[in-house]
């Protein structure tokens, strides 16, 4: 006989809890609470579901490597990032060019 909670199937709703259906799920097909759902649980001796560790969900190396391979960029942007680099050089040098040049102007006007 199953076992029976008012009109909740104890024995369905224990399944469909250690199959992993969401509370929310359970909870709309049974027409209870989640507060409810804890107390059948805790009355009927239902264990509660190991929680998901960190790292439960972590890539396998597969997974990693592919996910590796699609990150790689086009080798259009990796030249734009380059000739970006180049032109911060160059803006670099020019800047200090300026100020060797500002330098030596005032060097000139402190003489004379």
């Amino acid at each position: 006989m199953a076992r029976r909670w008012y009109h909740v199937d104890v024995d369905e709703l224990e399944a469909g809890y250690k199959g992993g259906d969401f509370v929310s799920d359970l909870c709309e097909r049974f027409d209870i609470t989640a507060g409810q759902l804890d107390a059948i649980r805790l009355k009927f001796g239902i264990p509660n579901r190991p929680r998901p560790t960190r790292f439960s969900d972590a890539p396998s190396e597969d997974e990693e490597r592919h996910s590796a391979a699609s990150l790689a960029l086009s080798p259009w942007v990796e030249s734009r990032i380059a000739e970006l680099r180049e032109a911060k050089v160059l803006a670099e040098q020019k800047a200090e060019y300026e100020i060797a040049q500002v330098r030596m102007f005032r060097h000139h006007c402190s003489r004379i």
